[in-house]
């Protein structure tokens, strides 16, 4: 089948993610917890970014709220609301200044120029747009869906059939570019779409049943299908 329309995620996609957030929790670690070990604070609050943005996700707490249970979880439980607001803030500053795209990305965008393109990103809605708009992306996509806005976050189906529809495709015809396997390329594939699973960090995996890059280099659409 032809494909009409392409699909990315955003983080650790299009968006050096993961690298912003460690160079943040760095950043964080030198200002409030030198005399804890780095490793065990990154653990920490990498554990509490998990548990409370999961939650923040699901729908179960504001994304204010997930983030003052995070500073609390990973620093202090007495933590004030002001304290734990202004101790996010600059771990946030830090990871917005970290943000950065790969540089496969503008290369891959040109490539496809001719194909309408969309996003689909779990997130807030308001940081994920602006990640787009900061690093020069955000007019070479024709619909950005965010799963704050819509209230349904991948891997449900929904959020997949919801771009198509904005779009105006068949979600067989579109293909979905995504870094994480079971959240990403194997969610897309469920709703019907064709995927293909962007695996930046040489993860192997028994019965993949996507096909697989390493590289935006390395997406055709084409290969959609194989």
């Amino acid at each position: 089948m032809v494909i009409q329309a392409v699909f990315f995620d955003i983080d650790d996609t299009l968006i050096q993610h993961s690298a912003a957030m460690h160079a943040a929790t760095v950043a964080l670690h030198g200002r409030l917890a030198a005399d804890v070990p780095f490793d065990e604070f990154h653990a920490r609050w990498k554990a509490a970014h998990d548990r409370h943005y999961r939650r923040f996700l699901r729908g179960e707490s504001s994304y204010l709220e997930s983030s003052r249970d995070r500073v609390r979880e990973a620093l202090d439980p007495a933590t004030t609301d002001a304290a734990a607001d202004e101790i996010f803030a600059t771990y946030l500053s830090e990871y917005e200044d970290g943000w950065a795209l790969y540089t496969d990305v503008i290369p891959c965008l040109d490539r496809l120029r001719h194909v309408p393109l969309g996003v689909i990103s779990n997130g807030r809605t308001i940081e994920q747009k602006w990640k787009l708009k900061t690093l020069g992306v955000a007019d070479r996509f024709r619909c950005v869906c965010v799963s704050e806005a819509l209230g349904i976050a991948k891997p449900a189906s929904e959020i997949f059939l919801h771009a198509c529809d904005e779009l105006g495709v068949a979600p067989g015809e579109a293909l979905y570019v995504g870094d994480q396997y079971e959240l990403d390329a194997c969610a897309a594939s469920a709703a019907g779409l064709q995927s293909v699973w962007l695996n930046r960090r040489g993860i192997e995996i028994q019965d993949r049943n996507v096909p697989m890059i390493s590289s935006l280099d390395n997406l055709t659409i084409e290969m959609a299908g194989e």
